[in-house]
């Protein structure tokens, strides 16, 4: 919060935009990640205990509806490259479920 409200009145607005833009796409595509850090767990254990199906399947949803959106509808780069990773990303999980399965916790 506070290096947003440091860019905002301390930086041109221009410079000011693209480094919180920035920021919150690096931001949003380690969330979009984040299920990935166990993926050595997954291979190692030919299972997907340690990933969570339903919140693979709603980010690669979100992901691909924003990505349409601020592609054909608002063309911000800012939006449908981050969502694009985040499509790439998710779609990684869900070949991890296609390639050893759902399993429950």
């Amino acid at each position: 919060m506070g290096f947003s409200v440091f860019a905002y009145a301390y930086l041109p607005q221009n410079m000011a935009l693209n480094l919180l833009g920035i920021t919150g796409n690096v931001m949003t595509i380690f969330m979009f990640g984040g299920p990935l850090t166990a993926i050595r767990t997954v291979v190692r254990e030919q299972n997907t205990r340690a990933l969570n199906l339903g919140f693979t399947c709603i980010v690669n949803l979100n992901c691909v509806l924003w990505f349409f959106y601020a592609y054909f509808m608002l063309d911000d780069p800012y939006i449908y490259l981050q969502d694009g990773v985040g499509i790439l990303l998710a779609t990684l999980q869900l070949g991890l479920f296609a390639r050893y399965g759902v399993q429950r916790h």
